[in-house]
């Protein structure tokens, strides 16, 4: 897999979802506005309020934030019924 496509994988996997760092708690979530390459990897863009968005790397990222918060409309198999 080439470096852009890679990033590609990345940016089609993570944009427009949301995620959160307490799964009990997940009203305190970010949504992940981009993913780019960097130089050592993947930088981040997310929003976590309203008009504050942060850059962080993709590691540190998910460290912070592993758990992907799914709409209660959507089901999570990404077929349609």
């Amino acid at each position: 897999m080439t470096a852009i496509e890679e990033t590609f994988a990345w940016r089609d996997a993570m944009n427009g979802r949301m995620y959160c760092s307490d799964i009990n708690n997940p009203h305190a979530f970010v949504t992940v506005l981009n993913v780019v390459r960097a130089s050592n990897g993947f930088s981040v863009l997310f929003s976590a309020g309203e008009g504050h968005a942060v850059f962080c790397g993709l590691k540190r990222f998910l460290k912070r934030f592993p758990h992907e918060v799914i709409p209660s409309g959507e089901d999570n198999q990404g077929g349609t019924q």
